[in-house]
């Protein structure tokens, strides 16, 4: 699969699963846009919602060509190796919560104090980046080439 189509295939898989489970808060109707211009309480709330929406679909974006990464670093073996599998995919987030648990006690030993919604923002990030990584995976599953699905 190309990588345009990994973007689409991406997208409509974020879509999807943002309809269905709402990883990103909760339902953003066109209502809501509308008391966004229309009252000036609404600002914070609204502008929350559009936070997480716009880091869900960002990071779901930005990770719909991450496992073609073998492709250009040849010590994950052949294409649709490691980085294609769901053990690949597992070690991906685990070294996201990682790297975000050592920041996190980094700034903690720093003496910052990190608010519960930025640590959710965080989560958010990670889960995004690795629902990103596995509908890149669903969306080659899909396609065949000369070394395998």
């Amino acid at each position: 699969m190309q990588g345009r189509n990994h973007l689409v295939v991406n997208a409509a898989l974020a879509v999807a699963t943002e309809s269905l489970f709402h990883p990103a808060g909760p339902v953003f109707h066109w209502m809501d846009a509308c008391s966004f211009f229309t009252h000036a309480g609404a600002l914070p709330t609204v502008g929350t919602v559009l936070g997480y929406k716009c880091i869900y679909y960002s990071c779901t974006l930005l990770t719909a060509r991450l496992p073609d990464i073998d492709q250009r670093i040849r010590i994950f073996g052949k294409h649709r190796g490691f980085s294609h599998s769901l053990m690949g995919l597992l070690f991906f987030a685990l070294i996201l919560l990682g790297g975000g648990l050592l920041f996190a006690d980094f700034l903690r030993r720093r003496g910052i104090l990190v608010s519960q919604e930025i640590q959710m923002l965080g989560l958010l990030g990670i889960l995004s980046l690795t629902l990103g990584c596995l509908f890149h995976i669903i969306g080659d599953s899909v396609t065949f080439m000369n070394d395998g699905v």
